[in-house]
Protein backbone atom coordinates (compact mmCIF):
# COMPACT_ATOMS: atom_id res chain seq x y z
CA UNK A 1 0.00 0.00 0.00
CA UNK A 2 1.15 3.53 -0.62
CA UNK A 3 -0.74 5.89 1.67
CA UNK A 4 -0.80 9.41 0.31
CA UNK A 5 0.35 12.53 2.06
CA UNK A 6 -0.51 15.72 0.25
CA UNK A 7 3.07 16.84 0.59
CA UNK A 8 4.75 13.53 1.20
CA UNK A 9 4.11 9.83 0.86
CA UNK A 10 6.04 6.63 1.16
CA UNK A 11 5.91 3.11 -0.23
CA UNK A 12 5.41 0.09 1.96
CA UNK A 13 7.72 -2.15 -0.01
CA UNK A 14 11.06 -3.73 0.66
CA UNK A 15 13.78 -4.12 -1.92
CA UNK A 16 15.90 -6.58 0.04
CA UNK A 17 18.07 -9.01 -1.88
CA UNK A 18 16.61 -12.43 -2.59
CA UNK A 19 18.30 -15.63 -1.55
CA UNK A 20 15.50 -18.14 -2.16
CA UNK A 21 15.03 -20.12 -5.36
CA UNK A 22 13.00 -18.03 -7.80
CA UNK A 23 10.17 -19.56 -9.81
CA UNK A 24 9.62 -18.03 -13.23
CA UNK A 25 6.61 -18.01 -15.51
CA UNK A 26 8.49 -19.21 -18.55
CA UNK A 27 6.80 -18.73 -21.92
CA UNK A 28 3.18 -18.32 -20.84
CA UNK A 29 2.27 -15.99 -23.68
CA UNK A 30 2.39 -16.49 -27.43
CA UNK A 31 2.14 -13.47 -29.70
CA UNK A 32 -0.38 -13.73 -32.53
CA UNK A 33 -0.98 -11.77 -35.71
CA UNK A 34 -3.50 -9.03 -34.99
CA UNK A 35 -5.38 -10.01 -38.15
CA UNK A 36 -6.48 -13.18 -36.37
CA UNK A 37 -8.85 -11.11 -34.25
CA UNK A 38 -10.93 -10.59 -37.39
CA UNK A 39 -12.28 -14.07 -36.79
CA UNK A 40 -14.45 -12.63 -34.03
CA UNK A 41 -17.74 -10.94 -34.74
CA UNK A 42 -17.40 -7.17 -34.40
CA UNK A 43 -20.51 -7.19 -32.22
CA UNK A 44 -18.65 -9.32 -29.71
CA UNK A 45 -15.63 -7.13 -29.09
CA UNK A 46 -14.69 -3.45 -28.99
CA UNK A 47 -11.07 -3.22 -30.08
CA UNK A 48 -8.59 -0.56 -28.97
CA UNK A 49 -7.00 1.44 -31.77
CA UNK A 50 -3.67 -0.24 -30.99
CA UNK A 51 -3.26 -3.58 -29.24
CA UNK A 52 -1.25 -6.76 -29.00
CA UNK A 53 -2.99 -10.10 -29.55
CA UNK A 54 -1.81 -13.02 -27.41
CA UNK A 55 -2.52 -16.62 -26.53
CA UNK A 56 -2.15 -17.70 -22.91
CA UNK A 57 -1.03 -21.12 -21.66
CA UNK A 58 -3.80 -21.38 -19.06
CA UNK A 59 -2.59 -24.58 -17.40
CA UNK A 60 0.94 -23.26 -16.95
CA UNK A 61 -0.39 -20.03 -15.45
CA UNK A 62 -2.59 -21.96 -13.03
CA UNK A 63 0.40 -24.01 -11.91
CA UNK A 64 2.45 -20.86 -11.32
CA UNK A 65 -0.31 -19.08 -9.41
CA UNK A 66 -0.66 -22.02 -7.03
CA UNK A 67 2.85 -21.20 -5.80
CA UNK A 68 2.17 -17.49 -5.19
CA UNK A 69 2.68 -16.65 -1.50
CA UNK A 70 -0.04 -15.19 0.65
CA UNK A 71 0.13 -11.43 1.12
CA UNK A 72 0.65 -11.70 4.88
CA UNK A 73 3.70 -13.97 4.54
CA UNK A 74 6.00 -11.91 2.33
CA UNK A 75 6.68 -8.33 1.35
CA UNK A 76 5.95 -7.76 -2.30
CA UNK A 77 9.53 -6.95 -3.21
CA UNK A 78 10.66 -10.27 -1.69
CA UNK A 79 8.33 -12.68 -3.49
CA UNK A 80 10.23 -15.33 -5.43
CA UNK A 81 7.35 -16.10 -7.80
CA UNK A 82 7.89 -14.33 -11.11
CA UNK A 83 5.32 -13.64 -13.82
CA UNK A 84 6.06 -12.19 -17.25
CA UNK A 85 3.39 -9.78 -18.49
CA UNK A 86 3.11 -8.75 -22.17
CA UNK A 87 3.04 -5.00 -22.81
CA UNK A 88 1.46 -3.41 -25.89
CA UNK A 89 4.83 -2.39 -27.37
CA UNK A 90 5.88 -6.02 -27.85
CA UNK A 91 8.03 -6.24 -24.73
CA UNK A 92 7.54 -8.19 -21.50
CA UNK A 93 7.75 -6.89 -17.96
CA UNK A 94 8.59 -9.31 -15.15
CA UNK A 95 6.76 -8.99 -11.84
CA UNK A 96 7.19 -10.48 -8.38
CA UNK A 97 3.68 -11.55 -7.43
CA UNK A 98 1.75 -12.58 -4.36
CA UNK A 99 -1.87 -13.31 -3.50
CA UNK A 100 -4.01 -10.23 -2.86
CA UNK A 101 -7.55 -11.49 -2.15
CA UNK A 102 -10.43 -9.03 -2.29
CA UNK A 103 -13.00 -11.50 -0.96
CA UNK A 104 -13.56 -12.21 2.72
CA UNK A 105 -12.05 -15.63 3.57
CA UNK A 106 -15.53 -17.12 4.05
CA UNK A 107 -16.60 -15.95 0.60
CA UNK A 108 -13.33 -17.16 -0.91
CA UNK A 109 -13.98 -20.66 0.48
CA UNK A 110 -17.27 -20.78 -1.42
CA UNK A 111 -15.59 -19.74 -4.68
CA UNK A 112 -12.03 -21.15 -4.57
CA UNK A 113 -11.48 -20.67 -8.31
CA UNK A 114 -11.86 -16.89 -8.12
CA UNK A 115 -8.59 -15.28 -7.00
CA UNK A 116 -6.69 -11.99 -7.05
CA UNK A 117 -2.99 -11.10 -7.11
CA UNK A 118 -0.66 -8.12 -7.11
CA UNK A 119 2.90 -7.66 -8.31
CA UNK A 120 5.82 -5.27 -8.58
CA UNK A 121 8.26 -5.09 -11.48
CA UNK A 122 11.66 -6.65 -10.89
CA UNK A 123 13.46 -3.71 -12.50
CA UNK A 124 11.13 -0.70 -12.13
CA UNK A 125 9.50 -0.11 -8.73
CA UNK A 126 6.94 2.22 -10.31
CA UNK A 127 5.41 -0.61 -12.38
CA UNK A 128 2.68 -2.47 -10.47
CA UNK A 129 0.22 -5.11 -11.62
CA UNK A 130 -3.14 -6.03 -10.12
CA UNK A 131 -4.89 -8.99 -11.69
CA UNK A 132 -7.52 -11.63 -11.16
CA UNK A 133 -7.80 -15.15 -12.50
CA UNK A 134 -10.99 -17.19 -12.51
CA UNK A 135 -13.08 -19.41 -14.80
CA UNK A 136 -13.75 -16.31 -16.95
CA UNK A 137 -10.02 -15.85 -17.50
CA UNK A 138 -7.21 -13.41 -16.75
CA UNK A 139 -8.01 -9.73 -16.13
CA UNK A 140 -5.12 -7.42 -15.29
CA UNK A 141 -4.11 -3.79 -14.95
CA UNK A 142 -0.50 -2.59 -15.01
CA UNK A 143 0.12 0.85 -13.54
CA UNK A 144 3.11 2.46 -15.24
CA UNK A 145 5.00 5.60 -14.34
CA UNK A 146 4.33 7.82 -17.35
CA UNK A 147 2.49 5.87 -20.06
CA UNK A 148 -0.82 5.39 -18.32
CA UNK A 149 -2.39 2.04 -17.39
CA UNK A 150 -2.01 -1.10 -19.47
CA UNK A 151 -4.81 -3.67 -19.53
CA UNK A 152 -4.67 -7.35 -20.39
CA UNK A 153 -8.22 -8.58 -20.95
CA UNK A 154 -9.96 -11.43 -22.80
CA UNK A 155 -10.77 -10.77 -26.44
CA UNK A 156 -14.29 -12.09 -25.94
CA UNK A 157 -16.26 -13.82 -23.23
CA UNK A 158 -16.06 -17.63 -23.03
CA UNK A 159 -12.54 -17.56 -24.49
CA UNK A 160 -9.98 -17.82 -21.69
CA UNK A 161 -7.00 -18.37 -24.01
CA UNK A 162 -6.88 -15.24 -26.17
CA UNK A 163 -6.13 -11.76 -24.84
CA UNK A 164 -5.55 -8.15 -25.77
CA UNK A 165 -2.75 -6.09 -24.25
CA UNK A 166 -3.30 -2.36 -24.72
CA UNK A 167 -2.89 1.08 -23.24
CA UNK A 168 -6.21 2.39 -22.03
CA UNK A 169 -5.51 5.67 -23.83
CA UNK A 170 -5.84 3.71 -27.11
CA UNK A 171 -9.43 2.72 -26.34
CA UNK A 172 -12.07 4.75 -28.16
CA UNK A 173 -14.53 5.96 -25.52
CA UNK A 174 -17.20 6.57 -28.14
CA UNK A 175 -17.58 2.78 -28.35
CA UNK A 176 -18.68 2.68 -24.72
CA UNK A 177 -19.89 6.16 -23.66
CA UNK A 178 -20.04 6.71 -19.91
CA UNK A 179 -21.94 9.16 -17.75
CA UNK A 180 -21.86 10.07 -14.07
CA UNK A 181 -24.24 12.00 -11.90
CA UNK A 182 -24.14 12.83 -8.23
CA UNK A 183 -26.99 14.03 -6.07
CA UNK A 184 -26.50 15.83 -2.79
CA UNK A 185 -28.96 18.30 -1.32
CA UNK A 186 -27.27 21.67 -0.86
CA UNK A 187 -24.05 20.13 -2.18
CA UNK A 188 -21.67 20.92 0.72
CA UNK A 189 -18.11 19.97 -0.14
CA UNK A 190 -16.78 17.81 2.71
CA UNK A 191 -13.16 17.43 3.72
CA UNK A 192 -11.85 20.76 2.43
CA UNK A 193 -9.84 21.50 5.56
CA UNK A 194 -6.20 21.31 4.48
CA UNK A 195 -4.19 19.26 6.96
CA UNK A 196 -0.97 18.67 4.99
CA UNK A 197 -1.64 14.92 4.85
CA UNK A 198 -4.36 13.11 2.93
CA UNK A 199 -4.33 10.33 5.53
CA UNK A 200 -2.45 9.05 8.54
CA UNK A 201 -0.33 6.30 6.92
CA UNK A 202 -2.58 3.57 8.30
CA UNK A 203 -4.41 0.94 6.26
CA UNK A 204 -8.20 0.90 6.43
CA UNK A 205 -10.24 -2.08 5.26
CA UNK A 206 -13.85 -1.36 4.34
CA UNK A 207 -16.47 -4.10 4.06
CA UNK A 208 -17.88 -3.85 0.54
CA UNK A 209 -21.21 -5.29 -0.65
CA UNK A 210 -21.66 -5.34 -4.44
CA UNK A 211 -25.10 -6.29 -5.72
CA UNK A 212 -25.91 -7.52 -9.24
CA UNK A 213 -29.53 -7.40 -10.32
CA UNK A 214 -31.08 -10.32 -12.21
CA UNK A 215 -30.56 -8.71 -15.60
CA UNK A 216 -26.83 -8.25 -14.93
CA UNK A 217 -26.55 -11.88 -13.80
CA UNK A 218 -28.50 -13.19 -16.80
CA UNK A 219 -26.29 -11.22 -19.18
CA UNK A 220 -23.26 -12.83 -17.50
CA UNK A 221 -24.44 -16.37 -18.26
CA UNK A 222 -22.40 -18.62 -20.53
CA UNK A 223 -22.53 -22.23 -21.64
CA UNK A 224 -20.35 -23.25 -18.69
CA UNK A 225 -22.32 -21.11 -16.22
CA UNK A 226 -25.95 -21.01 -17.41
CA UNK A 227 -27.19 -19.15 -14.31
CA UNK A 228 -24.51 -16.48 -14.58
CA UNK A 229 -23.98 -16.37 -10.80
CA UNK A 230 -20.37 -17.54 -10.79
CA UNK A 231 -19.48 -15.39 -13.78
CA UNK A 232 -21.09 -12.32 -12.24
CA UNK A 233 -19.16 -12.78 -9.01
CA UNK A 234 -15.93 -13.36 -10.94
CA UNK A 235 -16.55 -10.14 -12.86
CA UNK A 236 -17.17 -8.29 -9.59
CA UNK A 237 -13.91 -9.75 -8.29
CA UNK A 238 -12.11 -8.41 -11.39
CA UNK A 239 -13.59 -4.99 -10.72
CA UNK A 240 -12.66 -4.85 -7.04
CA UNK A 241 -9.14 -6.13 -7.80
CA UNK A 242 -8.52 -3.20 -10.16
CA UNK A 243 -10.18 -0.66 -7.85
CA UNK A 244 -8.16 -1.92 -4.88
CA UNK A 245 -4.96 -1.48 -6.87
CA UNK A 246 -5.70 2.24 -7.10
CA UNK A 247 -7.38 2.79 -3.73
CA UNK A 248 -4.63 1.00 -1.81
CA UNK A 249 -1.80 2.90 -3.48
CA UNK A 250 -3.55 6.27 -3.52
CA UNK A 251 -5.55 6.24 -0.28
CA UNK A 252 -4.40 3.31 1.89
CA UNK A 253 -7.96 2.00 1.50
CA UNK A 254 -8.63 -1.69 0.97
CA UNK A 255 -12.05 -2.98 -0.09
CA UNK A 256 -13.11 -6.48 0.92
CA UNK A 257 -16.22 -8.22 -0.40
CA UNK A 258 -18.46 -9.30 2.49
CA UNK A 259 -18.79 -13.00 3.44
CA UNK A 260 -22.29 -13.37 1.97
CA UNK A 261 -21.86 -11.21 -1.11
CA UNK A 262 -23.04 -14.15 -3.24
CA UNK A 263 -26.54 -13.58 -1.81
CA UNK A 264 -26.58 -10.25 -3.65
CA UNK A 265 -26.16 -11.92 -7.06
CA UNK A 266 -29.81 -12.09 -8.10
CA UNK A 267 -31.37 -14.39 -10.69
CA UNK A 268 -35.07 -13.45 -10.67
CA UNK A 269 -35.97 -10.07 -12.12
CA UNK A 270 -39.48 -10.30 -10.72
CA UNK A 271 -38.28 -10.55 -7.12
CA UNK A 272 -34.86 -8.89 -6.93
CA UNK A 273 -36.35 -5.50 -6.03
CA UNK A 274 -34.40 -3.45 -8.59
CA UNK A 275 -35.62 -1.25 -11.43
CA UNK A 276 -33.04 -2.34 -13.98
CA UNK A 277 -31.64 0.27 -16.33
CA UNK A 278 -32.27 3.26 -14.05
CA UNK A 279 -29.22 3.94 -11.92
CA UNK A 280 -30.89 6.64 -9.83
CA UNK A 281 -33.79 4.40 -8.86
CA UNK A 282 -31.53 1.40 -8.31
CA UNK A 283 -29.28 3.40 -5.96
CA UNK A 284 -32.26 4.21 -3.76
CA UNK A 285 -33.55 0.64 -3.84
CA UNK A 286 -30.13 -0.80 -3.03
CA UNK A 287 -30.14 0.57 0.52
CA UNK A 288 -33.12 -1.44 1.72
CA UNK A 289 -32.17 -4.56 -0.23
CA UNK A 290 -28.63 -4.77 1.13
CA UNK A 291 -29.72 -3.86 4.66
CA UNK A 292 -32.31 -6.64 4.53
CA UNK A 293 -30.00 -9.37 3.21
CA UNK A 294 -26.55 -8.51 4.55
CA UNK A 295 -27.61 -6.49 7.59
CA UNK A 296 -26.88 -2.82 8.17
CA UNK A 297 -24.17 -3.59 10.71
CA UNK A 298 -22.34 -6.05 8.45
CA UNK A 299 -21.04 -3.78 5.68
CA UNK A 300 -19.56 -0.29 5.31
CA UNK A 301 -20.34 0.59 1.69
CA UNK A 302 -22.39 -0.90 -1.14
CA UNK A 303 -22.93 -0.34 -4.85
CA UNK A 304 -25.42 -2.01 -7.21
CA UNK A 305 -24.86 -3.12 -10.81
CA UNK A 306 -27.51 -3.31 -13.51
CA UNK A 307 -27.78 -3.32 -17.30
CA UNK A 308 -28.28 -0.24 -19.44
CA UNK A 309 -30.98 -0.85 -22.02
CA UNK A 310 -29.36 1.67 -24.37
CA UNK A 311 -25.72 2.20 -25.23
CA UNK A 312 -22.98 3.09 -22.81
CA UNK A 313 -22.93 3.08 -19.03
CA UNK A 314 -24.11 5.47 -16.33
CA UNK A 315 -23.43 5.65 -12.61
CA UNK A 316 -24.65 7.65 -9.65
CA UNK A 317 -23.97 8.29 -5.99
CA UNK A 318 -26.90 9.70 -4.06
CA UNK A 319 -24.71 11.80 -1.84
CA UNK A 320 -21.13 12.91 -1.20
CA UNK A 321 -19.62 11.02 1.73
CA UNK A 322 -22.01 8.18 2.56
CA UNK A 323 -19.61 5.37 3.54
CA UNK A 324 -20.20 4.10 7.10
CA UNK A 325 -23.46 6.07 7.38
CA UNK A 326 -26.47 3.89 8.12
CA UNK A 327 -29.33 4.73 5.81
CA UNK A 328 -27.16 6.05 2.98
CA UNK A 329 -24.03 3.87 2.66
CA UNK A 330 -25.61 1.72 -0.07
CA UNK A 331 -27.01 4.55 -2.20
CA UNK A 332 -24.84 4.05 -5.27
CA UNK A 333 -25.47 2.22 -8.55
CA UNK A 334 -24.14 1.81 -12.08
CA UNK A 335 -25.93 0.43 -15.13
CA UNK A 336 -23.59 -0.88 -17.80
CA UNK A 337 -23.63 -1.54 -21.50
CA UNK A 338 -21.07 -4.34 -21.15
CA UNK A 339 -21.33 -6.78 -18.24
CA UNK A 340 -17.73 -7.85 -18.80
CA UNK A 341 -16.90 -4.45 -17.23
CA UNK A 342 -14.36 -2.88 -19.53
CA UNK A 343 -11.63 -0.69 -17.99
CA UNK A 344 -13.63 2.46 -18.70
CA UNK A 345 -16.66 1.10 -16.86
CA UNK A 346 -14.55 0.07 -13.88
CA UNK A 347 -13.11 3.58 -13.75
CA UNK A 348 -16.66 4.94 -13.76
CA UNK A 349 -17.49 2.75 -10.75
CA UNK A 350 -14.21 3.82 -9.12
CA UNK A 351 -15.37 7.41 -9.63
CA UNK A 352 -18.81 6.74 -8.08
CA UNK A 353 -17.21 5.05 -5.08
CA UNK A 354 -15.02 8.14 -4.80
CA UNK A 355 -18.20 10.14 -4.27
CA UNK A 356 -19.35 7.66 -1.64
CA UNK A 357 -15.97 8.11 0.08
CA UNK A 358 -16.39 11.88 0.18
CA UNK A 359 -14.81 13.25 -3.02
CA UNK A 360 -16.58 15.70 -5.33
CA UNK A 361 -16.04 16.51 -9.00
CA UNK A 362 -12.82 18.28 -9.95
CA UNK A 363 -13.59 19.63 -13.45
CA UNK A 364 -13.93 23.38 -14.04
CA UNK A 365 -16.00 23.35 -17.25
CA UNK A 366 -19.53 24.76 -16.91
CA UNK A 367 -20.95 24.98 -20.44
CA UNK A 368 -20.18 21.77 -22.34
CA UNK A 369 -22.40 18.72 -21.95
CA UNK A 370 -22.17 16.58 -19.80
CA UNK A 371 -20.15 18.88 -17.55
CA UNK A 372 -22.94 21.46 -17.62
CA UNK A 373 -25.60 19.07 -16.33
CA UNK A 374 -27.40 20.55 -13.36
CA UNK A 375 -25.66 20.02 -10.05
CA UNK A 376 -22.53 18.33 -11.38
CA UNK A 377 -20.03 21.21 -11.25
CA UNK A 378 -18.77 21.88 -7.73
CA UNK A 379 -16.97 25.25 -7.58
CA UNK A 380 -15.23 24.42 -4.29
CA UNK A 381 -13.29 21.53 -5.89
CA UNK A 382 -13.11 22.70 -9.55
CA UNK A 383 -9.31 22.71 -9.75
CA UNK A 384 -8.90 20.96 -13.13
CA UNK A 385 -9.28 22.95 -16.36
CA UNK A 386 -11.88 21.75 -18.83
CA UNK A 387 -13.06 18.21 -18.27
CA UNK A 388 -10.06 17.40 -16.09
CA UNK A 389 -8.22 14.09 -16.31
CA UNK A 390 -8.08 12.48 -12.83
CA UNK A 391 -10.48 9.94 -11.33
CA UNK A 392 -13.01 12.49 -10.08
CA UNK A 393 -12.95 14.46 -13.35
CA UNK A 394 -15.25 14.17 -16.37
CA UNK A 395 -12.46 13.28 -18.81
CA UNK A 396 -13.80 12.14 -22.16
CA UNK A 397 -17.37 13.33 -21.58
CA UNK A 398 -17.21 17.14 -21.95
CA UNK A 399 -17.28 17.70 -25.70
CA UNK A 400 -14.81 20.34 -26.91
CA UNK A 401 -13.53 20.80 -23.35
CA UNK A 402 -12.16 17.27 -23.07
CA UNK A 403 -8.58 17.41 -21.85
CA UNK A 404 -8.14 13.76 -22.85
CA UNK A 405 -10.10 10.54 -23.32
CA UNK A 406 -10.07 8.02 -20.44
CA UNK A 407 -9.46 9.24 -16.91
CA UNK A 408 -6.00 8.70 -15.48
CA UNK A 409 -5.79 6.29 -12.52
CA UNK A 410 -4.91 8.75 -9.78
CA UNK A 411 -6.74 11.26 -7.60
CA UNK A 412 -6.23 15.01 -7.75
CA UNK A 413 -4.75 16.55 -4.60
CA UNK A 414 -8.14 17.97 -3.61
CA UNK A 415 -9.74 14.51 -3.90
CA UNK A 416 -6.99 12.98 -1.77
CA UNK A 417 -7.61 15.70 0.78
CA UNK A 418 -11.37 15.15 0.82
CA UNK A 419 -11.24 11.37 1.08
CA UNK A 420 -8.34 11.44 3.54
CA UNK A 421 -10.24 13.76 5.85
CA UNK A 422 -13.45 11.77 5.47
CA UNK A 423 -11.96 8.40 6.45
CA UNK A 424 -9.73 9.70 9.25
CA UNK A 425 -11.73 12.36 11.09
CA UNK A 426 -15.04 12.42 9.20
CA UNK A 427 -18.07 10.20 8.79
CA UNK A 428 -16.16 7.43 7.03
CA UNK A 429 -13.92 6.49 9.94
CA UNK A 430 -15.79 3.32 10.98
CA UNK A 431 -13.02 0.73 10.31
CA UNK A 432 -10.31 0.16 12.87
CA UNK A 433 -7.10 1.23 11.08
CA UNK A 434 -4.15 -1.12 10.82
CA UNK A 435 -0.83 0.56 11.72
CA UNK A 436 2.00 0.14 9.26
CA UNK A 437 5.75 0.07 9.75
CA UNK A 438 6.23 2.68 7.07
CA UNK A 439 8.07 5.89 7.93
CA UNK A 440 6.83 9.21 6.65
CA UNK A 441 9.20 10.87 4.18
CA UNK A 442 9.92 14.57 4.19
CA UNK A 443 9.31 17.04 1.38
CA UNK A 444 9.81 20.72 0.73
CA UNK A 445 7.89 22.47 -2.03
CA UNK A 446 10.07 25.57 -1.97
CA UNK A 447 9.16 29.21 -1.51
CA UNK A 448 7.01 31.70 -3.42
CA UNK A 449 8.43 33.70 -6.31
CA UNK A 450 7.52 36.26 -8.95
CA UNK A 451 8.20 35.84 -12.67
CA UNK A 452 7.52 37.96 -15.78
CA UNK A 453 4.31 37.32 -17.71
CA UNK A 454 4.40 34.78 -20.57
CA UNK A 455 7.52 33.18 -19.11
CA UNK A 456 7.92 29.38 -18.87
CA UNK A 457 8.90 28.24 -15.40
CA UNK A 458 9.65 25.11 -13.41
CA UNK A 459 8.75 24.00 -9.90
CA UNK A 460 11.01 21.70 -7.88
CA UNK A 461 10.27 19.72 -4.74
CA UNK A 462 12.87 18.18 -2.45
CA UNK A 463 11.87 14.82 -1.01
CA UNK A 464 13.54 12.22 1.17
CA UNK A 465 12.37 8.84 2.42
CA UNK A 466 13.93 7.18 5.46
CA UNK A 467 12.99 3.72 4.15
CA UNK A 468 14.64 4.32 0.80
CA UNK A 469 11.34 3.85 -1.03
CA UNK A 470 10.93 5.16 -4.58
CA UNK A 471 8.85 8.34 -4.71
CA UNK A 472 6.81 10.07 -7.40
CA UNK A 473 5.87 13.74 -7.54
CA UNK A 474 2.77 15.43 -8.89
CA UNK A 475 2.58 19.23 -9.16
CA UNK A 476 -0.96 20.60 -9.53
CA UNK A 477 -2.42 24.08 -9.78
CA UNK A 478 -4.78 24.88 -6.89
CA UNK A 479 -6.94 27.72 -8.23
CA UNK A 480 -10.63 26.91 -8.57
CA UNK A 481 -12.40 30.03 -9.85
CA UNK A 482 -14.73 29.08 -12.73
CA UNK A 483 -13.39 30.29 -16.09
CA UNK A 484 -14.01 29.88 -19.83
CA UNK A 485 -12.39 26.84 -21.47
CA UNK A 486 -10.01 26.16 -23.01
CA UNK A 487 -8.19 28.56 -20.67
CA UNK A 488 -6.90 31.83 -22.08
CA UNK A 489 -3.63 33.59 -21.33
CA UNK A 490 -5.61 36.61 -20.17
CA UNK A 491 -7.38 34.70 -17.39
CA UNK A 492 -6.64 36.38 -14.07
CA UNK A 493 -8.16 33.57 -11.98
CA UNK A 494 -8.86 29.85 -12.23
CA UNK A 495 -6.87 26.83 -13.46
CA UNK A 496 -4.81 27.25 -16.62
CA UNK A 497 -2.50 24.23 -16.16
CA UNK A 498 -3.74 20.66 -16.29
CA UNK A 499 -2.44 17.97 -13.93
CA UNK A 500 0.08 15.47 -15.33
CA UNK A 501 0.79 11.86 -14.38
CA UNK A 502 2.97 11.52 -11.27
CA UNK A 503 6.65 11.33 -12.18
CA UNK A 504 9.85 10.15 -10.53
CA UNK A 505 11.25 13.61 -11.21
CA UNK A 506 10.58 16.25 -8.54
CA UNK A 507 10.65 18.89 -11.29
CA UNK A 508 7.74 19.96 -13.46
CA UNK A 509 8.07 22.42 -16.33
CA UNK A 510 5.19 24.77 -17.14
CA UNK A 511 4.32 24.19 -19.94
CA UNK A 512 5.80 20.74 -20.62
CA UNK A 513 9.43 21.01 -21.68
CA UNK A 514 8.96 19.54 -25.20
CA UNK A 515 6.39 22.22 -26.02
CA UNK A 516 8.68 24.93 -24.67
CA UNK A 517 11.52 23.68 -26.88
CA UNK A 518 9.29 23.39 -29.95
CA UNK A 519 7.64 26.74 -29.36
CA UNK A 520 4.13 25.28 -29.46
CA UNK A 521 1.27 26.32 -27.19
CA UNK A 522 -0.55 23.40 -25.54
CA UNK A 523 -4.29 23.88 -25.13
CA UNK A 524 -4.42 22.89 -21.48
CA UNK A 525 -1.17 24.47 -20.27
CA UNK A 526 -1.42 28.21 -20.78
CA UNK A 527 1.13 30.78 -19.64
CA UNK A 528 -0.51 33.94 -18.24
CA UNK A 529 0.07 37.05 -20.34
CA UNK A 530 -1.31 39.29 -17.60
CA UNK A 531 -0.46 39.76 -13.97
CA UNK A 532 -2.07 37.19 -11.67
CA UNK A 533 -1.43 34.90 -8.70
CA UNK A 534 -1.20 31.12 -9.07
CA UNK A 535 -1.07 28.48 -6.33
CA UNK A 536 0.45 25.01 -6.65
CA UNK A 537 0.58 21.89 -4.50
CA UNK A 538 2.90 18.91 -4.82
CA UNK A 539 1.70 15.43 -3.91
CA UNK A 540 4.40 12.86 -3.25
CA UNK A 541 3.50 9.21 -3.56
Amino acid sequence: MRPIILLTLSLLLSFSSLRAQEKTAGSLWEGLDKLEVQGYERSQVNLPEEFRLLKLDVEQLQALLRTAPERSTVQLGQSTVLLDIPLPDGSYQQFRIRQAPVMHPELAKKFPNINSYEGQSTDNPFFRIYFAFSPIGFYGMVLTEQSGPVFITPVVREDTEHYLSYYEKDFDLTQEPINCSVQSAGRPAPGLEYRGMAGDCQLRTFRLAIAADAEFTAASATFTDPTGVNNALATINNMVTVINGVYQSELAIQLQLVPNNNLLIFTNAATDGYTDGNQNTMAGENQGIVDGIIGSGNYDVSHALGVNAGTGSAGVSLGIGTVCNNGSKARGATVVGNVALSPGIITLIMHELGHQFGADHTFNESTQPICSNAGQLNPATAFEPGSGSTIMSYAGTCGSSNVQGPRDRYFHAISLQQIGNYVTVGGGSCPVPTPTTNNQPTVNAGGDFIIPVSTPFMLTATGNDADGDALTYCWEQMDNAIITHPPQSTATVGPVFRTQLPSASPIRFFPNLPTVISGTSPTWEVLPSVGRKMNFRVTVR
